[in-house]
């Protein structure tokens, strides 16, 4: 699936929407500048990965129509004292971001560190 600009990913939504999306994001590169961010329209998502393999993915920003998800593949996995994680599938849990407030909630920040700390303790992965 080919990547797109996050101007692209941002133009559909409201400017409610782009502001929460690009305060998470920013949150998100101040705590790891080091992850690659890869945006993709048809998922409607911006990833973020901590090696070269699509199983290197440990977050996601996935702005909706009035507010944005903080998307955790291995949510199921993470210590949430705040009670900030949603979901009941069998792995994936999100945090829904509906106010600039909420990018500062008590945990928000070790939710996105302990996603990448668990994607680094699977193990290395090697391009292919």
């Amino acid at each position: 699936m080919a990547t797109a600009s996050w101007a692209e990913l941002m133009a559909p939504h409201s400017t409610e929407v782009q502001a929460l999306a690009e305060g998470l994001r920013q949150v998100v590169r101040g705590l790891l500048p080091e992850a690659t961010e890869i945006v993709r329209l048809g998922w409607q998502s911006a990833s973020y990965r901590s090696g070269p393999m699509a199983r290197d993915e440990f977050l996601a920003i996935m702005p909706k129509r009035d507010h944005v998800n903080l998307h955790l593949p291995d949510g199921v996995e993470l210590s949430d004292p705040h009670g900030l994680l949603e979901g009941s599938g069998k792995r994936v849990r999100h945090v829904k971001i509906c106010a600039m407030d909420d990018l500062q909630r008590e945990g928000l920040s070790d939710l996105i560190r302990q996603a990448r700390a668990l994607r680094d303790s699977s193990g290395p992965s090697e391009a292919t």
